[in-house]
């Protein structure tokens, strides 16, 4: 992107969390110096949990923290430009935003802010584990739909006769309903399946797995970690 000014429009969501990392401005250096400790190709959890036991707060506020690191640097890349003008565009929201809401610790400490968080986003390179476990989610969900959750709901139907009045036969029947995301958004779709369909579903997700096992194993004397999903160690 070309230098300038660089305006990026953030909700309010957006905004406290960055306000939550103004409160730990002195700290986020050396958050960003122990997610680099954890070995490469670790998960976002992992790294999470390395920075909580050093930091001595809870996984839940170093999870804030670190998503907010990546929330950030998606931004930056996303608009093609430097974390100064990242930072500097999002300071120009979060002060009004801060004295607006009754925050006037949160104001004061967006001074210190700027000085901490650009060593700290310059020191998360592409071979940083917190910029790499960016990528990878990023490539994990690289798909125009991904799933969400699927059920079967079993039923039974009866046939009855012309006059509506007696049941000649009854059947079973099987509907998948499966929840997905396309783009982002949420949708649904439900398949009429039959016994034959669930067995070859069944199948078809056992031989999955266990071709994911067998590259797993393939891979693990390569340099780098294969894994089965993101959160697996």
């Amino acid at each position: 992107m070309a230098a300038g000014t660089l305006r990026i429009t953030s909700d309010d969501e957006v905004l406290q969390d960055l306000l939550y990392l103004a409160q730990h401005a002195d700290l986020l250096p050396q958050i960003a110096k122990w997610a680099a400790e954890v070995p490469i190709g670790s998960s976002f959890s992992a790294i999470s949990k390395h920075v909580s036991e050093n930091l001595h707060r809870p996984e839940v506020d170093v999870d804030r923290i670190l998503s907010t690191f990546q929330n950030i640097l998606r931004v930056q890349a996303r608009m093609r430009s430097d974390p100064a003008q990242v930072i500097d565009s999002l300071l120009e929201q979060c002060e009004p935003y801060a004295t607006s809401h009754e925050q006037p610790q949160s104001a004061e400490s967006l001074k210190r802010f700027r000085e901490s968080i650009l060593p700290a986003l310059s020191s998360i390179g592409p071979g940083h584990p917190l910029e790499v476990a960016r990528k990878a989610e990023r490539l994990f969900f690289a798909h125009q739909n991904t799933f969400n959750d699927a059920r079967v709901i079993t039923d039974l139907r009866a046939v009855f006769d012309q006059a509506g009045e007696k049941i000649l036969e009854a059947l079973v029947t099987h509907t998948l309903i499966v929840d997905y995301y396309e783009s982002g958004f949420p949708r649904r779709i439900e398949i009429g399946v039959d016994a034959t369909d669930l067995e070859n579903l069944r199948t078809a997700c056992e031989r999955a797995q266990r071709k994911a096992i067998a590259l797993r194993e393939e891979m693990k004397d390569k340099a780098w970690p294969t894994k089965i999903g993101l959160e697996e160690s």
